[in-house]
């Protein structure tokens, strides 16, 4: 028995073979996690060409205390550490949810894994076409704290006090 974390080094900087990614995995509570963020704010995303898929991860820089959080649990599958971005707003409803003055600047962090197996498969269960939706199979994925997660990630995201999955397709059968 391994205890969690004690044997996972930082990745940072380094070249990954083929093999050593195909043996990654996510423990269970970590992809109980990913899987409540997922129905929060990331994103999984895949390039053309490419077969496997990445989790990318942003959050207004006021939530940076968070946005670390999620960053230091996966951060063995990221090549560096999270970024600065900077974005500004034509008027519309932006990535982080908020709706901003025209011309206003919004800073958020942001972070991307590598493309890895194990995303792949979460890929190809929420997102259809391109889109994201939410697997019939939610029941079966969802974890408690894959729930905290994502009630975390809603609520940071706007000052309500309910759930709100607007940004989905209908859920698929079988």
């Amino acid at each position: 028995m391994v205890v969690w974390g004690l044997y996972l080094y930082s990745t940072l900087g380094l070249t990954l073979t083929a093999i050593a990614k195909n043996l990654a995995y996510l423990t269970l509570p970590l992809k109980g996690i990913l899987i409540g963020i997922i129905l929060g704010d990331c994103c999984l995303s895949k390039y053309k060409g490419r077969k496997d898929a990445r989790f990318y991860f942003f959050q207004a820089l006021s939530q940076s205390g968070f946005a670390l959080h999620v960053w230091s649990l996966f951060s063995h599958f990221c090549q560096s550490v999270p970024c600065l971005h900077k974005s500004s707003s034509l008027g519309y409803k932006c990535k982080l949810g908020n709706r901003a003055r025209k011309g206003q600047t919004l800073f958020s962090l942001t972070f991307a894994t590598r493309a890895y197996p194990v995303f792949t498969s979460l890929y190809n269960l929420f997102y259809v076409n391109g889109r994201k939706t939410i697997p019939s199979s939610i029941g079966e994925l969802l974890t408690p704290l894959g729930l905290a997660m994502s009630v975390i990630c809603e609520r940071l995201q706007s000052q309500r006090r309910f759930l709100s999955f607007y940004k989905f397709l209908q859920p698929r059968r079988g």
